[in-house]
């Protein structure tokens, strides 16, 4: 009695260490009948916001939650393997933030997922801007172009013209001026048109709209 007692309290005891191993001998004997389920799998997300891989893993109708699995993350050339730690129903391993595209596939014995990829999405910014000046007959000035300049400087009374350039494909655009907001005009994928009459001081503020759903 005392003897199945002792064997009965080192099964319980051991059960865990039998089950990761069970489970380990599984992946590498048999990893045709795993499934590796992984979340979200292709995403795109805006640069700087976070972002989560989940993994499960399934034999059937069984969850194997004792073989942690590795996340196997490329970028370009470089490629770098971190463990996931169990969380989110099954194992997880989060990017507190994205800065960069990247590809990756969850790794477990000799069970691989398929590869998903995380798409970074950065708004569109102003890249340059050229400034074209008509100014007022009685300056009897000719009309000049400043390229990549952005501040004006005229008399009251010139017309300016602004180029804008964005480093992406923008839909729309606005311009903040002296309190007042116009739309910009679209002239091409990158390029953006606006008009204004200098009557005092002030400043202005462009806002840019990007095709991805993102403002800036």
């Amino acid at each position: 009695i005392g003897g199945a007692a002792l064997l009965t309290t080192s099964v319980i005891v051991g059960l865990p260490a039998l089950r990761h191993t069970f489970d380990t001998a599984r992946l590498r004997l048999f990893p045709q009948s795993i499934t590796v389920d992984v979340l979200p799998g292709d995403v795109r997300v805006l640069a700087g916001r976070p972002v989560t891989i989940i993994a499960r893993l399934h034999a059937g109708s069984d969850t194997l939650d004792r073989a942690t699995p590795k996340l196997v993350v490329t970028d370009g050339s470089d490629e770098r393997i971190v463990e996931m730690r169990a969380g989110g129903g099954g194992f997880e391993y989060p990017f507190e933030s994205v800065d960069r595209t990247f590809r990756y596939k969850v790794v477990a014995g000799a069970v691989a997922s398929s590869e998903y990829t995380v798409t970074a999405l950065f708004p569109p910014r102003v890249s340059r801007i050229d400034v074209l000046y008509e100014y007022p007959s009685f300056t009897r000035l000719e009309p000049r172009l400043d390229e990549d300049a952005g501040d004006i400087y005229a008399p009251a009374g010139t017309r300016v013209r602004l180029k804008v350039h964005t480093d992406k494909p923008v839909v729309s655009g606005e311009l903040g001026a002296l309190k007042q907001a116009s739309s910009l005009r679209p002239a091409a994928d990158r390029l953006l048109l606006a008009e204004l009459v200098v009557s005092r001081d002030g400043s202005y503020r462009i806002w840019l709209f990007g095709r991805d759903g993102f403002a800036s």
